[in-house]
């Protein structure tokens, strides 16, 4: 194979990982806006990467993007960070006084 078909060769797969990363993007801000829609209705007490997944079909790793994204824009809050499965809640969760 010539270096020039090589480097066309290079560039494709470039081309391919840009487009997937946009479309991720794209992706992650859509279910973003359907997870803000559902923390309005409070529809969850509590979120692991496994419970999100399993909510809205999609792959574990995807969850986790979209539980940490969620969090840098304050909707949810890292109630406990585990080394394996982190509980997040919603960011305007309040503690039930005792009496």
């Amino acid at each position: 194979m010539s270096a020039k078909a090589k480097k066309q060769k290079g560039e494709v797969k470039e081309e391919r990982a840009q487009v997937t990363q946009r479309i991720a993007l794209i992706e992650v801000e859509a279910l973003l806006k359907r997870l803000e829609k559902d923390l309005d209705k409070e529809a969850f007490k509590y979120l692991t990467p496994y419970s999100l997944a399993q909510q809205y079909n999609i792959k574990i790793s995807l969850a986790k993007k979209l539980l940490r994204t969620a969090v840098e824009k304050d909707l949810l809050k890292l109630y406990s960070g585990g080394r394996r499965t982190p509980i997040y809640i919603a960011a305007s969760f309040k503690e039930p006084v005792d009496k």
